[in-house]
């Protein structure tokens, strides 16, 4: 049998001897290769070769503009303090191993390297900007959770190597994280020296998408408590309900002031960028109160009160709805032949 398969990210080609051999990867390197033909002779076989380029823009009062990337971008870029840097995993064009954490200064378009070699899953920066909390793949795929300064001064500390998955820094300097316990997720945190674990709530969910940044609310998608859903829900850390923010799937995210929560009503197409709703948010990030099975897709600003609407799908807002920034991917790619060893 031979397959394309998606590790960490990058796409390769695979093979395995049916009906009990082991997997065995074809294909390595900076190239990806999607779908796979094998031509009748067994002795080669056809894929779609190429790679991806990510750009990052913003947007602000300036109007629009391209920001340099120099590979693909793996995460959701997010912002630092004041707006000024970004934050984002990336796959450099030439690099061996797999998504690095990179930082931009918005100004200058200059970007780095937080932790050069470190490939990361999912990484977090805390509220004051000093620590960052991130995922690597360790033994066995399982993964495994650091903690480390951003200015490098001490070296990193291994704090979770359970499975657990989507860190955040939460309230109170805790850590929040996904954990799968048999074939069940569930939201949990712990201290950042890896003690005092506990479920923050007792229900299941089936995805971390983000934290508010008071850390108050916990963003998910899964089943809601009395057996609805699924569907995107804000959880309070400190207790209480959780609110139903959208019909059906979607990733809300927050200002980075907290003071509007941006909801995607219409997903980005090849010929539409989509649109989200800027929907503002009380003193202390009180959210208001959605429509009871959330807001449905394609909804008007009209659907809550004081809501903009804001015409792109996918974006990382800044402090308001007119600055934000939004990732474009392109693909190049061709047929090619391989030969089979």
């Amino acid at each position: 049998m031979y397959f394309t398969v998606v590790v960490d990210g990058q796409s390769h080609l695979w093979r395995q001897r049916y009906p009990s051999g082991q997997p065995e990867q074809l294909t390595f390197g900076p190239t990806e290769e999607e779908g796979v033909a094998v031509e009748l002779d067994g002795r080669s076989l056809i894929t779609a070769m190429g790679t991806h380029e990510s750009s990052i823009w913003i947007h602000d009062a300036a109007g629009e503009r391209s920001l340099s990337s120099e590979g693909e971008i793996f995460s959701r870029p997010s912002f630092g303090a004041d707006d000024k840097v970004l934050y984002y995993l990336l796959r450099r064009r030439t690099a061996a191993s797999g998504p690095e954490l990179w930082r931009m200064t918005i100004e200058s378009g200059k970007s780095e390297a937080v932790f050069p070699g470190i490939s990361m899953r999912a990484f977090d920066v805390s509220p004051d900007g000093k620590q960052v909390v991130y995922s690597t793949a360790g033994s066995g795929g399982k993964s495994q959770l650091w903690l480390a300064p951003i200015d490098r001064s001490v070296p990193a500390r291994h704090i979770g190597s359970s499975g657990e998955a989507s860190p955040y820094f939460g309230p109170r300097g805790q850590i929040l994280f996904q954990l799968t316990e048999g074939s069940i997720d569930y939201l949990e945190r712990m201290s950042p020296d890896g003690s005092g674990r506990s479920k923050v709530v007792p229900y299941p969910i089936s995805d971390l998408q983000g934290v508010s940044p008071g850390r108050r609310w916990v963003m998910v998608g899964g089943p809601l408590p009395d057996g609805g859903g699924p569907a995107p829900m804000a959880i309070p850390v400190d207790g209480g309900p959780p609110r139903r923010i959208f019909t059906n799937f979607c990733i809300p995210v927050w200002s980075s002031n907290g003071k509007f929560l941006f909801v995607p009503v219409e997903f980005p197409t090849r010929s539409n960028p989509g649109r989200s709703l800027a929907i503002p948010v009380g003193p202390g990030e009180a959210l208001p109160e959605f429509p009871p099975e959330g807001i449905a897709p394609g909804a008007p600003a009209s659907v809550m009160p004081g809501a903009q609407s804001v015409p792109r799908g996918a974006l990382v807002p800044g402090k308001d709805p007119s600055h934000y920034v939004y990732v474009n991917t392109t693909v190049h790619r061709n047929l090619y032949r391989i030969t089979l060893p």
